[in-house]
């Protein structure tokens, strides 16, 4: 069975990443000190609510040849975060 693809993204913080996991089935973002934050499904937007919090979100934004390369947060005072992504690697 082939290993999940994990996307790696840049924090504010450069020796910190954030990766984009498939954790119990499901999408969902694992962060350095915090528990691994599973997402519900897109909505019509394409925005990814997380299940702990639905007032967080976040979108994948593709670039010109049809890639990830990035991912926006979105918090509930409208104030987004981009992130760059960085690598692929192999769980």
């Amino acid at each position: 069975m082939k290993a999940a693809r994990a996307r790696t993204y840049q924090t504010e913080d450069p020796n910190v990443t954030m990766r984009v996991v498939i954790h119990d089935g499901r999408l969902a973002l694992d962060i350095p000190g915090q528990p691994i934050l599973d997402l519900h499904p897109p909505d019509e937007e394409g925005k990814w609510y997380m299940r702990v919090n639905p007032t967080i979100a976040v979108s994948f934004n593709e670039s010109e040849d049809g890639r990830i390369d990035s991912l926006t947060l979105h918090l509930p005072d409208g104030t987004t975060y981009t992130r760059k992504r960085i690598d692929d690697t192999t769980d």
